[in-house]
């Protein structure tokens, strides 16, 4: 699910997160109490094991002046990606005849994640090495930090691996680890957050720029790439 931007003190913005808010507290209602008439009701919680961070999160407007400048003054100083891709958006892919490449609607932080699947539906962990591509608009030239964020699963066949490879134009693709083990404090984060993250630096050029990402293990969703100027 996406969030509004909460961070110019608009009014308009404040009431969106509470309505944001109170969405997930009935969604959770409607799933427990009329889903199969109740059948799976106390299975969903809104706030798990009671932690504060499922609370409301404030908003400009039901703060104190003072804890608005602080508020502002913590916004401020959050990087802004130059370049936000869902990864639904890729432009070209390359499959084979035992792994393909899905588009899973509804999955993940932006409605849409993106994951590599064996077509013979073997329970096999071998994945032939298969990508998407996007094709890049011209940049500011110079080194970017490009974030991965992608379902945060974490692998259940002890490999410890939920890998991608990611290469900028012709570079020697670079290989990243988004696995974080169950209950740990990092998968936790990530559950809470709705991502898990993948950052590595690139030279992008000013003019069209190509990006690959190839999928290394099966049980990795890709939902959003983001490009940092450095």
């Amino acid at each position: 699910m996406q969030t509004p931007d909460n961070k110019s003190g608009n009014p308009y913005n404040a009431k969106k997160v509470r309505e944001f808010f109170d969405r997930i507290k009935f969604l959770t209602k409607e799933y427990n109490t009329r889903l199969e008439n109740g059948k799976w009701d106390g299975i969903m919680d809104w706030k798990p094991r009671d932690q504060a961070v499922f609370n409301m999160p404030l908003t400009f407007d039901s703060v104190s002046p003072a804890k608005r400048d602080s508020l502002q003054k913590l916004y401020s100083q959050t990087a802004t990606a130059q370049f936000i891709l869902p990864a639904s958006s890729f432009t070209s892919k390359k499959e084979t005849g035992i792994t393909g490449i899905q588009m899973i609607p509804g999955l993940g932080i932006n409605g849409s994640g993106i994951t590599a699947f064996n077509k013979n539906k073997s329970l096999s962990s071998t994945i032939d090495p298969v990508y998407i591509e996007f094709e890049l608009p011209a940049f500011d030239a110079g080194r970017y930090s490009i974030v991965v964020k992608c379902l945060p699963s974490f692998d259940v066949d002890k490999s410890k691996n939920v890998r991608y490879a990611i290469a900028v134009n012709d570079e020697t693709p670079v290989t990243m680890n988004v696995h974080a083990e169950a209950d740990s404090k990092e998968w936790k984060e990530n559950v809470t957050r709705g991502y898990s993250t993948g950052v590595s630096l690139h030279t992008l050029n000013n003019k069209k720029n190509k990006l690959r990402i190839y999928f290394t293990d099966y049980n990795l969703v890709i939902n959003t790439v983001e490009f940092y100027k450095q």
